[in-house]
């Protein structure tokens, strides 16, 4: 029972119109924080900020649905979960998948120097 919007849509989402229109029983009781999708800052201090400013707002949420639901088991490895594999009110159990990060890469950094790795570090 709670939304979070980007800046593509704050004008619409947050507006009285809007409200009116689509009346989700979040929405109307405004549990809904601002989430920096589109920011592209990739950094621990920006991570921080956004958690501390929609865990602010999930703290004073409270559960306005009565239904009780329970995750759907669900292929997530690509996109008919989120278009066409899940029905209303229903949402994918978590499912974790495992990534390598530390293959063999480089980068060069600010100095221009380049950076090379191997292997887990």
């Amino acid at each position: 029972d709670f939304w979070l919007y980007d800046d593509r849509v704050t004008l619409d989402f947050v507006s009285d119109e809007f409200k009116a229109e689509w009346p989700h029983v979040a929405l109307v009781a405004e549990q809904y924080a601002y989430f920096p999708a589109n920011a592209r800052v990739n950094s621990y201090k920006h991570a921080t900020e956004i958690l501390e400013r929609i865990g602010a707002e999930i703290g004073k949420a409270t559960k306005l649905n009565d239904e009780e639901t329970t995750c759907t088991p669900a292929d997530t490895s690509g996109d008919e979960h989120r278009t066409t594999g899940l029905s209303a009110g229903e949402y994918a159990c978590y499912d974790p998948v495992e990534y390598d990060f530390c293959t063999i890469g480089s980068f060069v950094d600010d100095t221009g120097s380049t950076i090379t790795w191997s292997g887990s570090q």
